[in-house]
């Protein structure tokens, strides 16, 4: 089994953090490092990991700001809305870290008066097709990120060696025993200051 392209540690590291010494349960260490990861990604609604996307199809939603599935942004490529292609800077400008890109306010003469309008994004289903490059290089993840994708492996890990299924109740011939589980995992606090908080 191999990790991940979106992986948020690499073997190496887990096996650090959870003080593995034998190869004996590599393959268990790559799956759940491929859960977490993926468990992560889904909570947060984005990838973490930089990739490039391409032709990435959008539909605007009335104002002049479009936000990105994936950020921060490291490329924009090409943005094209209705069929053209717009100019960064000055058919609209882009917030990279947050992968925001605002279109930008048309101004003109008109009768030898100056004028201006803002413009929006098109409402037109997929009008809009982007290519960039966005996401955090393995240096550059956020500390308090990957320490919780590590402590959620070494749980998950744990429970693997101890055999915990972590279910709340089981009957055994008519006995039953039971235990308390978080009703909200340590790791969906950090995970939840990544997530995309707009009206």
């Amino acid at each position: 089994m191999s990790l991940i392209t979106q992986s948020l540690v690499t073997a190496a590291e887990a096996e650090d953090y959870c003080q593995i010494q034998s190869p004996e349960h590599d393959v268990v260490i790559e799956r759940i490092i491929n859960g977490v990861s993926q468990q992560f990604s889904t909570y947060a609604s984005r990838n973490f990991i930089s990739a490039v996307y391409t032709a990435v199809k959008m539909t605007g939603n009335g104002t002049a700001y479009l936000y990105l599935p994936n950020w921060p942004v490291t490329t924009l490529t090409t943005v094209v809305e209705d069929g053209a292609t717009l100019t960064l800077d000055t058919d609209f400008y882009s917030d990279q870290t947050e992968g925001l890109l605002t279109k930008a306010n048309y101004h003109g003469t008109l009768y030898g008066a100056m004028y201006g309008y803002s413009t929006n994004w098109s409402i037109n289903t997929h009008a809009i097709v982007i290519t960039y490059t966005a996401g955090y290089t393995a240096a550059l993840l956020p500390a308090d990120l990957k320490l919780a994708a590590l402590k959620e492996i070494a749980r998950q890990y744990q429970a693997f060696i101890t055999k915990d299924t972590g279910e709340s109740s089981r009957s055994v011939q008519g006995s039953s025993t039971s235990k308390s589980d978080p009703a909200r995992p340590e790791w969906m606090e950090v995970v939840s200051r990544y997530r995309r908080f707009r009206a």
